[in-house]
C-alpha cells in the first residue's frame, strides 16, 4: 500500500482496532474476530484491517503477540494511546528484539540446543512488555 493510500485507510480503521483489542487486553482473538469486527464498523477491505494492526504494533500504539501463527492467534498486551513518541518507539523496538529472540529460540530448539532455546524465550519475555489488565472494577493490573 502507498504511504497515502496507507494513510487513508489507517485513519477509516485505526479507531476500531484500537477499540477491539483496548478489549481484549489480556486475552487472545483470532485475526477474523478483528476483521470481522471492523467490517461490520467500515466498508475498508478487511485485510486493510491486519495490515493496520501491524502498523499500530510497529508504531507502539498496540503491543500484541503471535500466539499461533497457523491459526492466526494474537494476544494483546498493552494498548496505549496516551504515550509519547519515545516511549512507542521503544516499545516498538522491545518488540521487535522480542520477536528476533523468538525466531532465534525456535532455530535453536531445531538443532536440539534446548536449554539456550529456554534462555532466548526468558529475554523475549524480558523484552516485552507484561500484559496489562483492567478488572471488572476498572482497577489496572499486571500479570505476574
Amino acid at each position: 500500500m502507498t504511504d497515502p493510500e496507507y494513510s487513508r485507510v489507517r485513519s477509516g480503521i485505526a479507531g476500531h482496532i484500537v477499540a477491539f483489542c483496548r478489549s481484549r487486553v489480556g486475552a487472545t482473538f483470532h485475526a477474523e474476530d478483528l476483521r470481522r469486527y471492523v467490517a461490520q464498523r467500515t466498508d475498508r477491505a478487511p485485510s486493510s484491517a491486519d495490515r493496520i494492526l501491524r502498523g499500530l504494533r510497529d508504531e507502539g500504539v498496540i503491543g500484541y503477540t503471535v500466539e499461533d501463527r497457523a491459526s492466526s492467534l494474537y494476544s494483546v498486551q498493552a494498548v496505549d494511546e496516551d504515550a509519547t513518541p519515545e516511549q512507542r518507539k521503544a516499545r516498538a523496538l522491545n518488540a521487535s528484539a522480542a520477536r528476533d529472540c523468538l525466531r532465534l529460540a525456535g532455530k535453536l530448539r531445531a538443532l536440539g540446543m534446548e536449554g539456550e532455546a529456554r534462555k532466548a524465550e526468558e529475554w523475549a519475555k524480558y523484552l516485552e512488555p507484561p500484559p496489562v489488565v483492567v478488572d471488572d472494577c476498572g482497577q489496572v493490573g499486571m500479570f505476574a
